[in-house]
């Protein structure tokens, strides 16, 4: 850690003889880079643009992606969902919202996987919201994953990068006092005790696709109760726990218990905090504008190829798709 050096938004930094980089905000997640490098060698410059992992428009505490402009000779765009736009963030919202006020009202209990960096605070800027707009009674939320809450404080740590929006709220204090009973689990022995009682309350716990984290605890306990809400809010790989609960599961087998599906399971897929396809074209066009060659990276070949013909039909710009140990020549 003595040898990490941090460099500022949008300040060219020479990091090696003749190679120059500047760090632009991707807004993934707080912090969040994407790198323009430019090498210089004799009499010949070449510029390389990495996009690193893209965020969305619109998402909380985090500004919008800032696209690099220009002409680059490479560029490299991830792909995760370049075969698919999700679904709105109004949308989402609204449904979060619908969700959380008829278990509260009905005072039920909701648990909510979320990975702990990102997601676990977009939640929690939901909450607060609806706790602001006075739509539901009061409810204990319990942060139950010690990274989580880690995270969380790095957020308040670094509220210089909050969006407008976020840094005003953090200004005037509304967000501690809509989160007033917002409490933290560090123990085990705190997160156990939750299972002993069936009060009213959100519970946020990593991990986000169930398989591992104090979640799986959670679920094991409460599953296979009615009047439980298990909201999932995050991506959900092919044979996890959090992927069967999505598919509908109606039973699991949990720690060699097969354990019944009573709770209601309910599927938010508009949290994703990557760029889908068309926020990814977005973030190209200023580049696209100078027609440099394109690599696509951070994806499965499906979505990979779907984006490459997108960037085509859009652009007129035929994306390299490289395979492992393929080399690259400026």
């Amino acid at each position: 850690m003595p040898h990490m050096k941090s460099i500022a938004y949008d300040t060219v930094r020479e990091i090696a003889p003749g190679i120059t980089v500047r760090f632009v905000d991707a807004g993934h997640i707080l912090g969040s880079a994407s790198i323009d490098m430019r090498i210089t060698e004799g009499n010949t410059s070449r510029r390389i643009v990495f996009s690193a992992d893209i965020g969305r428009w619109g998402i909380p505490f985090l500004n919008d992606p800032n696209p690099p402009t220009g002409a680059a000779d490479l560029v490299f765009l991830e792909s995760t969902y370049g075969d698919r736009d999700h679904r709105s963030q109004e949308d989402t919202i609204a449904e979060f919202r619908s969700v959380i006020q008829e278990a509260l009202w009905n005072r039920q209990k909701i648990l909510i996987p979320a990975f702990a960096i990102g997601r676990t605070q977009h939640v929690l800027y939901y909450l607060a919201e609806l706790v602001r707009d006075h739509g539901v009674p009061e409810f204990p939320i319990y942060l139950d994953s010690p990274m989580a809450i880690k995270a969380t404080e790095l957020y308040k740590k670094h509220h210089m990068l909050f969006d407008s929006e976020a840094a005003s709220l953090d200004r005037k204090g509304t967000l501690t006092e809509d989160l007033r009973n917002l409490h933290y689990l560090q123990s085990a022995e705190d997160s156990r005790s939750l299972n002993e009682r069936d009060e009213c309350c959100v519970i946020i716990a990593g991990g986000g696709m169930c398989e591992g984290g104090r979640i799986v605890h959670h679920i094991k306990h409460n599953i296979w109760k009615r009047g439980v809400h298990v909201v999932m809010v995050g991506y959900a790989s092919q044979g996890s726990l959090g992927r069967k609960l999505i598919d509908g599961a109606k039973e699991i087998y949990l720690h060699r218990l097969r354990i019944p599906v009573r709770a209601t399971i309910k599927t938010l897929g508009g949290f994703s905090a990557h760029a889908g396809q068309s926020e990814l074209l977005k973030w190209l066009a200023p580049l696209a504008e100078h027609s440099p060659r394109v690599c696509l990276t951070h994806g499965e070949d499906p979505q990979r190829q779907r984006l490459a013909e997108a960037i085509h039909q859009r652009f007129g710009i035929t994306a390299m798709l490289p395979e492992k140990f393929e080399t690259i020549e400026l």
